[in-house]
């Protein structure tokens, strides 16, 4: 619901002609986005896998069969779970 705050860290990983583009600006979706709390990171041109990011998590849900493959390979041995974008979205609340 509106007023809501992610309670867990929450990462979107975008390309920057993406997050820049012009409709996306027009929306103010990164803001939007951003603005449901301080876990909430929007980053571009890099994959989780071999960002920061990824360090200190045991278990990472994802819309990505590329990193359901690579997370637990990767990042210290952390489990994935592949879901809907919805359930990434909703598992962060």
């Amino acid at each position: 619901g509106r007023g809501r705050k992610v309670r867990k860290d929450f990462f979107v990983f975008t390309a920057r002609a993406i997050k820049e583009s012009e409709s996306v600006r027009r929306e103010g979706l990164v803001e939007k986005i951003e603005n449901l709390g301080v876990k909430v990171k929007v980053i571009c041109d890099t994959c989780f896998v071999v960002s920061p990011a990824f360090e200190g998590y045991d278990c990472v849900l994802t819309n990505s069969g590329k990193m359901l493959r690579y997370v637990p390979l990767l990042c210290g041995g952390a489990r994935a779970r592949l879901c809907r974008t919805e359930e990434c979205v909703r598992g962060a609340f």
